[in-house]
């Protein structure tokens, strides 16, 4: 059996940020996997990487990122126009700002809980990582795609989208992935 070797951390912090550049909600789909609330995901950030984000914090970061897709890209933006007014002047780069900071702080959280997986098991105990997606960490068995008929997409979109899901996991196999299964599932 081939063994995957991990991407490097920052390579894989660098692709969440970027989805959630896209769509904020990418947010909300990451605590979702985790299976956690906002609260316990702060809390899983501060005993993982000692970073202290408060709960409400964590409740509000997910709300306004649940609710504006554009929210993440935002902060993102306003960063970089401070950091370019401050290289104009010459005065030292600012800070990102607390949001920002808390972003980063929880997805590196979650890619270190995603990465390790569930713990061994115990006698009575079930762990909320102890499930189809996150048992062995990130190593997928099958990708499973649901499409419904009813939607406004054409067959051809629903195609389309199956044939790039192929395509993605030929390219995991010609890097020394293991290979995988992609199913459809038409509703």
């Amino acid at each position: 059996m081939m063994v995957r070797e991990p991407k490097p951390v920052y390579e894989t912090a660098d692709r969440i940020l970027n989805a959630l550049l896209e769509d904020s909600r990418t947010f909300c789909v990451l605590r979702a996997i985790l299976g956690v609330t906002p609260p316990e995901w702060a809390e899983l950030a501060r005993f993982e990487h000692f970073d202290d984000i408060p709960q409400n914090a964590a409740r509000t970061l997910d709300r306004k990122c649940r609710e504006d897709p554009g929210y993440v890209r935002r902060l993102e933006e306003r960063y970089r126009a401070r950091l370019v007014k401050h290289n104009k002047c010459g005065s030292p780069p600012p800070d990102r700002s607390i949001s920002l900071k808390r972003i980063d702080a929880l997805i590196q959280t979650a890619i270190s809980c995603i990465s390790q997986g569930a713990p061994k098991e115990v006698e009575g105990v079930i762990h909320r990582m102890a499930k189809f997606d996150t048992l062995d960490g990130i190593n997928p068995a099958v990708i499973i795609e649901a499409k419904i008929t009813s939607d406004d997409g054409t067959a051809r979109d629903k195609v389309a989208r199956i044939k790039e899901l192929e395509t993605q996991r030929n390219r995991h196999v010609a890097e020394g992935r293991p290979h995988y299964d992609v199913s459809l599932f038409v509703l």
